[in-house]
């Protein structure tokens, strides 16, 4: 199962659903520096049950 972090509860989702929310977010993370760094962060915090690589999530 795939899910994603929305707000404070953990959403299952489709892969495409989880890929489009990975994207989003790494084009608004100001906060974190490089874009390991925040592959790494959505990864970890934002998503769950896939991984994503830096080359599915630069635009």
């Amino acid at each position: 199962m795939i899910e994603v972090r929305a707000y404070f509860k953990w959403k299952p989702v489709t892969r495409e659903q989880a890929l489009s929310f990975a994207r989003w977010l790494f084009r608004q993370m100001t906060c974190v520096r490089g874009d390991e760094a925040r592959v790494d962060r959505i990864n970890t915090r934002h998503v769950r049950g896939i991984r994503f690589t830096l080359e599915e999530l630069r635009p």
